[in-house]
C-alpha cells in the first residue's frame, strides 16, 4: 500500500507492507533500505502533549491486500510470514527491498472515479480540522492549499466551471468536521460537510466545484 511518511520536514514515498490497527497507536511495517531490515513505524506519535500524525496513506484498496482477525492487514504473504510462531524475516525482506526500492508515487494524483474519492478522504481523514491556506486563481482555473496536519497541506487545482464560496483562513474555527466529495451534473463538488447532493446544500454550508480536479500533498516547509 502506497503511503507518505512524514520524516523531519520531508514527506517520504513508502510501501506499507502491513497495519497493526490500534486507534491512535496504529503501527505500520516498513522496510528501512538504510539498515536493510523490517521495521515498525506509528502513525501517530505523541510529542509535547500534541498527537502528531507521521502517516499519509494514499490507497485504501490494492491487490492481495487482506484482513486478518480485525486486527491486522497487508499483503497476504507478508501477513503470512510475520502471524508465524517463528518470525523470519529474510524469507520476505528481499521481496519487500525490492519493491520499497522500485516506489515512485506521482506527485499529482486525478479525481476521475470514486475511488479517486476514497483515496482523497483517506489520505486527509475527510479534511477534519483542515482549514484554507491560500487560493490564487479565477472561475477557469483556482488554486487551492489546505492545512491538514502537523505542517503538512493538500494542494488543490480545480479546472473549468469553477464555483466556490471558500475564502482564505476558513476553518481556521473549525467549521470543518467531516467534508464530502462527490459527482454531479458532470462536475466534481467538495462540501464542507458529509452530504450526497447538492441539493442538500444548506446557505450556510461551504463548497468548491469544477469540471476537473487534481490534488497532492505537501510539506508546508517544502513548499516555503
Amino acid at each position: 500500500m502506497k503511503a507518505k511518511l512524514k520524516s523531519n520536514n520531508n514527506l517520504l514515498d513508502i510501501e506499507v507492507f502491513a497495519i497493526m490497527d490500534g486507534d491512535k497507536n496504529a503501527t505500520i511495517f516498513i522496510y528501512d533500505c538504510e539498515e536493510n531490515k523490517i521495521k515498525k513505524e506509528l502513525c501517530f506519535k505523541y510529542e509535547n502533549n500534541h498527537i502528531r500524525r507521521c502517516v499519509y496513506f494514499l490507497e485504501e484498496n490494492c491487490e492481495n491486500w487482506i484482513i486478518k482477525d480485525d486486527k491486522i492487514q497487508g499483503y497476504d504473504w507478508f501477513i503470512e510470514c510475520i502471524c508465524k510462531e517463528e518470525k523470519d524475516y529474510s524469507s520476505i525482506i528481499s521481496r519487500c527491498k525490492e519493491m520499497q526500492n522500485s516506489i515512485k508515487i506521482p506527485k499529482w494524483n486525478t479525481i476521475e472515479s470514486q475511488d479517486d474519492i476514497t483515496n482523497l478522504m483517506l489520505c486527509s481523514m475527510r479534511f477534519h480540522d483542515s482549514y484554507v491556506i491560500s487560493m490564487v486563481g479565477n472561475k477557469d482555473l483556482l488554486e487551492l492549499k489546505m492545512y491538514i496536519n502537523d505542517d503538512c497541506c493538500i494542494t488543490l487545482v480545480l479546472q473549468g466551471d469553477v464555483q466556490t464560496n471558500l475564502y482564505e483562513d476558513f476553518g481556521d474555527c473549525g467549521e470543518i468536521y467531516e467534508a464530502s466529495i462527490h459527482f454531479e451534473n458532470d462536475k466534481i463538488y467538495w462540501i464542507n460537510q458529509p452530504y450526497k447532493s447538492i441539493n442538500e446544500i444548506m446557505a450556510d454550508d461551504y463548497y468548491f466545484s469544477a469540471k476537473k480536479v487534481k490534488w497532492c500533498i505537501e510539506s508546508l516547509q517544502e513548499t516555503d
